[in-house]
């Protein structure tokens, strides 16, 4: 499959650019808690109103998901993303096995966000900006290296793939994304036309927790 230096070079920066930002909303959250720690009465600049509150969030108990706090997470994960990005402009030859690792992490923490959002919206009943700011960033890097992958011939040569890349893979981006942003404004707009929304018993998809 045809791939361009400048392809290649978008492709790259692009899954930095949204590592960067990922890494960016991590480290507010860190940096969130420790004023709370140090001041337990200090609001974060994302908690806006009842609805977008981040502290709400963040004392939940979804915020440690692994026995570590989630923003520890990704604060690894994003700094991986920025590091592929730059290897996949800096390096003239693909080494799949950094590709391949990179999707896998990128999409099971999609995965793992997308949850994190219906916990938020249907359980917790508050939205932290930062996390959507963290969805983004992780579908951004899931997509790009998607679409590096697949142009880069790592998943066949066939004319499905090429099919996909230029009828499916933006759009299918663009729809998680209406996905994410119905889920942040649409199930407020819910619970204040029906109140009782908010009293239903969602499942909690992380039974461990």
């Amino acid at each position: 499959m045809l791939f361009s230096t400048k392809r290649k070079l978008f492709l790259g920066g692009l899954t930095a650019l949204f590592g960067a930002t990922g890494l960016f909303a991590s480290v507010s959250l860190l940096l969130a808690r420790i004023a709370r720690l140090e001041n337990p009465e200090f609001v974060p600049s994302c908690t806006l109103n009842v609805w977008y509150d981040c502290s709400r969030v963040m004392d939940s108990r979804w915020s440690e998901l692994t026995g570590y706090p989630n923003y520890i997470n990704g604060i690894i994960l994003y700094s991986l993303a920025v590091m592929t990005g730059l290897f996949i402009m800096a390096n003239k030859e693909n080494d799949r096995r950094v590709i391949w690792f990179t999707l896998f992490l990128s999409g099971a923490g999609l995965f793992v966000n997308i949850n994190l959002l219906y916990v938020s919206a249907f359980l917790i009943n508050a939205i932290c900006l930062w996390c959507v700011l963290s969805i983004v960033s992780t579908a951004g890097v899931f997509f790009s290296i998607l679409e590096y992958a697949g142009r880069a011939g790592f998943l066949g040569e066939g004319e499905r793939v090429r099919k996909y890349l230029k009828w499916v893979h933006v759009p299918l981006l663009f729809g998680l994304y209406l996905l994410v942003f119905g889920a942040v404004f649409g199930v407020q707009q819910m619970g204040e036309v029906w109140p009782e929304f908010f009293e239903i018993t969602w499942p909690n998809p992380f039974f461990w927790v």
